[in-house]
């Protein structure tokens, strides 16, 4: 599985995937030597989530059941194969290693949803609806084993085996400014986006303002659970050390849920920490590249606005 997991890791690129244009972790080992069945759905779960062309690499004319059913599930398929062509994001990682993947599907309130544990020991992971963009109370479906699991309020916590994943279809009603959307945020005064330098990945490297260029390390995600991601969910936007005090750095960090990586996007487009109180903030209000952007007492300044594009 390392090595399917790998693949998965590597083909992350949501804002490069549309309708036709497909990002490939890969062909599948479905039913390959050595791999067990409940190996198989995961593999085949993580594919489906991100939209992937499905290539087999097994030997078709020798295959068993089991492979030929899980290849032909006509379900994980359709999801695979949705209309839109969207590439599923993470939206949530309470636990390192406990992740949850969100596809949004046509017709409006529809989630393919992957509940992966990547750890070494079977773990419970909640799937909040409002980290998929869904308000209110949604009905739940297991996917592999084809059994409907009724309606829930809030989110449905599922019990997932040591290295492998649950496949769900959560269907509910789209929760305004939710469901996964991603791309730039531009500030007002600047007409710069919202960037890490250099396409860090390193846990405490701090935004800053840059040319918008489209490229990874300037496209957002921001989630029903008021979290600011990045990388296709791979770090979040954080107050650094927790801070609540003018000054305090953004900078980005392994998403953990935490009040610190929350925010809320006001109509007037300041951006406020949910812990702090305080508004992202472009230093000094100056406008070149490499701006560092901080928490500062909400104002009136233009450094202070941006839009979610």
């Amino acid at each position: 599985m390392t090595k399917v997991l790998g693949n998965f890791d590597a083909a992350q690129h949501p804002t490069a995937q549309s309708a036709g244009h497909y990002n490939d972790p890969d062909m599948l080992v479905v039913g390959m030597s050595g791999f067990t069945a409940a190996q198989s759905r995961t593999h085949l779960s993580l594919w489906a989530i991100s939209g992937a062309p499905l290539i087999a690499g097994n030997n078709l004319a020798t295959m068993s059941a089991d492979t030929r059913n899980i290849l032909g599930n006509r379900e994980v398929l359709a999801i695979d194969q949705d209309s839109l062509g969207r590439q599923g994001v993470k939206v949530a990682e309470d636990h390192t290693g406990q992740q949850v993947y969100s596809k949004v599907l046509a017709g409006g309130g529809r989630r393919a949803v992957v509940a992966l544990n990547r750890t070494g020991s079977a773990a419970d992971i909640t799937v909040r609806f409002a980290d998929l963009g869904l308000a209110g109370t949604a009905s739940v479906r297991d996917v592999w084993n084809a059994a409907d699991l009724g309606s829930t309020t809030t989110g449905y916590t599922v019990h997932v085996p040591a290295q492998e994943a649950v496949l769900l279809m959560v269907t509910g009603t789209d929760q305004p400014g939710g469901g996964g959307r991603v791309g730039a945020i531009v500030g007002k005064q600047s007409g710069r986006c919202l960037d890490i330098d250099h396409s860090s990945t390193t846990n405490g490297t701090q935004a800053q303002i840059w040319d918008c260029n489209g490229q990874a390390n300037q496209q957002w995600t921001y989630t029903g659970g008021q979290q600011l991601s990045v990388y296709g969910g791979g770090k979040c936007l954080d107050a650094l050390n927790q801070g609540t005090t003018a000054g305090t750095q953004a900078v980005i960090w392994d998403c953990n849920g935490q009040a610190n990586q929350q925010w809320t996007v006001g109509a007037d487009g300041a951006i406020r920490g949910v812990q702090s109180g305080l508004c992202l903030d472009a230093t000094g209000a100056h406008t070149a590249n490499g701006t560092k952007i901080v928490l500062w007492p909400c104002g009136t300044g233009d450094n202070q606005l941006w839009s979610l594009q």
